[in-house]
């Protein structure tokens, strides 16, 4: 918001990609607990990773809110309104968030080091 009311909407709107792709996640984790798919939920970012290794996770929840964007505008299945509220249960968004979350719980396990790519 800071940076929109400076004007800066380039960063306004790298930030807004960024809540929005986190948004998602939180959303598609409380659907899957929920469904019984999931028992907790995982952290979007794990705490003992370097900061360069929350960055890259930032970078990838900014990618699912581009893509969430671009989605909207092209109408992509499963990409909804309910009740007034957006919703996205399109299998590409949903299956990256996926991968993104599995990245999250092995670096905080120990067992990866590298964000990989997950759109």
């Amino acid at each position: 918001m800071a940076a929109k009311a400076q004007s800066d909407f380039t960063q306004a709107k790298y930030y807004l990609q960024i809540a929005e792709g986190m948004l998602e996640a939180l959303i598609a984790q409380l659907e899957w607990l929920i469904e019984g798919k999931q028992d907790k939920v995982i952290p979007l970012l794990p705490d003992n990773a370097s900061q360069a290794v929350k960055d890259e996770f930032v970078e990838q929840y900014r990618r699912i809110g581009e893509t969430i964007k671009r989605a909207e505008e092209e109408g992509w299945e499963g990409v909804e309104k309910i009740y007034g509220m957006r919703i996205y249960a399109n299998l590409t968004i949903r299956n990256a968030i996926r991968r993104l979350l599995t990245q999250v719980e092995e670096v905080m396990a120990g067992r990866r080091r590298k964000v990989e790519p997950v759109l």
